[in-house]
């Protein structure tokens, strides 16, 4: 699979539950691509059967890790057990392109100040075909000289760079670090584990840049991401969504204060996007269309009022018990 030394080559790290048929087709599309940079791959499953197991098997290269972690304990995991120098985190929805591990490769090659680097994830249907309102950058946004953390579903709001460019942070379903350097920061943050783990993929990043690293955006390292139910981050029941809410609302509050990003503007931010997407799923969830004619059935009443109630509740919660950071020990 690889013709350079294992400690200079790439690692993949994939973490995965209940979804064996996307873990086929990615790794058949890795292993027919056959990267003369890729040394490596890791899978960490915390499925609950052995689905995907029957087809880890069938690939005897690829070190298969069982576990119950989520997705930021996963990552530490596979983080733990890389020989290599790069490892690259992929969602395991996804589709690659040809070279992605060349590309990746080239970025990293005679730059000591960059930490991270990714590419954009284009939000694909079931056939290949771009969504019309697709995530095709989010997950990298400016906000002045801080961090603009809000995700915007519409792709016409974010900024898209057309060349390498250095960013803030990149998409978690595409995105490749320095080993050395992203265990020095403890790795991921486990404490984001609630909820939808909203904002693992993006703590580790900001630590690095806060340490004057780079984050590089390479549009070139384009993935289709299928977007799969369920997996590592939720399941997809109504009760779990409305209680998302209020998880990923203590998760934002907590990137903020543990980055230093608290401020009135950024928090008014917050109330803006994060409200209004709530309120608008709680509209959709009640089988109303947001931009409709304001119903006034008891149903839609209900669930608005509560994402304002869970949205206010995670954001006091954590400031009155602050979360404390769980990760590897920093080397």
């Amino acid at each position: 699979m690889s013709i350079v030394p294992s400690h200079d080559g790439i690692t993949l790290g994939l973490v995965t539950r209940n979804r064996p048929r996307f873990v086929e087709n990615l790794l058949s599309t890795i292993f027919t691509a056959n990267s003369r940079y890729l040394v490596d791959i890791i899978v960490y499953d915390s499925s609950e059967n052995d689905q995907t197991w029957s087809v880890v098997r069938r690939f005897p290269s690829v070190l298969y890790l069982r576990g119950k972690k989520r997705l930021p304990g996963g990552r530490n995991e596979i983080l733990r057990r890389v020989r290599s120098g790069l490892v690259c985190y992929l969602d395991d929805d996804i589709r690659l392109h040809p070279r992605h591990f060349d590309i990746l490769w080239e970025d990293f090659k005679g730059r000591d100040d960059v930490a991270v680097v990714g590419g954009p994830a284009i939000l694909v249907s079931s056939d290949g075909k771009p969504l019309r309102k697709i995530h095709a950058g989010f997950g990298f946004n400016r906000f002045d000289k801080s961090v603009h953390t809000i995700q915007k579903a519409d792709h016409s709001q974010c900024w898209i760079p057309d060349s390498i460019s250095e960013v803030d942070f990149v998409i978690g379903a595409n995105m490749c670090f320095k080993v050395r350097l992203l265990r020095k920061v403890g790795g991921f943050d486990e404490a984001y584990e609630r909820g939808t783990c909203f904002h693992e993929d993006t703590d580790p990043q900001l630590s690095l840049r806060r340490q004057g690293y780079v984050v590089l955006y390479d549009p070139r390292l384009r993935v289709d991401h299928y977007a799969a139910q369920g997996g590592t981050r939720s399941d997809v029941s109504k009760r779990t969504i409305i209680m998302n809410r209020y998880q990923n609302t203590r998760n934002q509050v907590y990137l903020m204060r543990k980055h230093h990003l608290l401020t009135v503007r950024a928090m008014y931010e917050l109330w803006r996007e994060m409200g209004a997407l709530y309120i608008k799923k709680s509209m959709l969830l009640a089988g109303q269309t947001p931009n409709s004619s304001p119903s006034r059935s008891t149903a839609v009443i209900v669930d608005a009022a509560s994402a304002i109630f869970l949205f206010l509740a995670g954001q006091l919660s954590e400031f009155a018990f602050p979360t404390s950071p769980r990760g590897l020990e920093k080397t």
